[in-house]
């Protein structure tokens, strides 16, 4: 029997409290890591990092991160109702975290843990880039146990972190979601989240784009690590070989929409100056499924998406500080 469709989104993703903090490169190589990627540290490192922040004059930002975490507030700013699923420990920063994130107006799940609440450092250089250091701490617990198969059951759509796709226990409340979605006739979303799941975690993007996913989220960077494609279109018309639906970002190129293999929009960029990156990605897709949820058609979901996406790198951090007006989303509903 298909449940009451309540709730427009259902997410998963690592529970991560954002440091962000601009940066210049010098501390970047002090602290000896490639600018632009994201490097797992242990807590001994991530300790570190923070001790070297607070002997600087930098500013740092806390907030309830994680990429589907950000996709989540992201939804509940444009008025979308969201739930997150995700571990922390009961600590003052996973305190911080499921209280920050229910101020955004989401519902949070996922139990409590001993551990230490994940952390991410965002290092934010003065080209726009974003180098991320990550602990992932509690994050990484993430069970079967934690999904409530109810909640998925009331969602229009559930939306999959592909970072869960690299670790055991979290693929496993992956596949969980999953069953209780197709059981209840949920749509699956998923990120590809970056390169490097791509790559670590192939076979298990294969199977599941391979009849357990509707639609799939990714960069043309992703798109191409997944099909050997260079070029966005080809990449997406691939992979709609094996998932119904694919959404190609391009940056300030715009995206690449394809359904049934064949039937590709493209959606141009909404201009704008880049400060951050950070939270792009994730901006996109909430901007993508509140215009699904809300029964808008597959283009103007992509503006809704390109708008929202353009907003959030125009300034620091993953997300708005102030929910987008009406008349910015109309706005962006009438790009060509």
């Amino acid at each position: 029997m298909t449940a009451d469709k309540t709730l427009d989104v259902f997410a998963l993703g690592n529970a991560l409290v954002d440091l962000q903090v601009e940066v210049d490169d010098d501390f970047l190589g002090r602290l000896e890591v490639e600018k632009g990627h994201m490097l797992l540290v242990d807590a001994d490192r991530q300790a570190a990092v923070v001790d070297a922040l607070a002997d600087s004059d930098h500013v740092v930002h806390r907030s309830s991160g994680g990429s589907a975490a950000n996709t989540v507030a992201g939804l509940a700013q444009l008025g979308s109702s969201a739930a997150f699923c995700g571990r922390v420990a009961d600590d003052e920063l996973g305190r911080f975290y499921r209280q920050d994130l229910q101020d955004q107006g989401a519902a949070v799940h996922g139990q409590l843990t001993g551990s230490r609440t994940g952390t991410s450092a965002v290092l934010i250089t003065p080209d726009a880039q974003r180098t991320m250091m990550t602990f992932l701490g509690a994050a990484v617990e993430l069970s079967p146990e934690d999904v409530s198969a109810e909640a998925v059951a009331t969602a229009r759509w559930l939306y999959l972190e592909g970072y869960l796709l690299t670790g055991e226990s979290t693929l496993a409340a992956c596949h969980a979601a999953i069953e209780a979605a197709r059981a209840a006739g949920t749509r699956v979303s998923l990120t590809a989240s970056d390169p490097f799941v791509c790559n670590v975690a192939r076979e298990t993007l294969d199977e599941l784009l391979s009849g357990k996913v509707d639609l799939l989220f990714c960069n043309e960077i992703e798109a191409e690590a997944l099909t050997g494609e260079s070029d966005p279109e080809a990449a997406g018309v691939k992979l709609a070989e094996r998932c119904a639906e694919v959404v190609v970002t391009r940056s300030d190129k715009g995206s690449v929409l394809v359904r049934e293999k064949n039937e590709v929009t493209h959606v141009a960029p909404v201009p704008t100056t880049a400060v951050d990156t950070t939270g792009a990605g994730d901006s996109f897709a909430a901007g993508f499924l509140h215009g699904l949820a809300s029964n808008r058609s597959w283009a103007d979901a992509g503006r809704i998406a390109s708008g929202l996406a353009s907003r959030v790198v125009s300034r620091l951090g993953a997300r708005l500080p102030e929910a987008p007006s009406s008349a910015d989303v109309e706005g962006w509903l009438a790009q060509s």
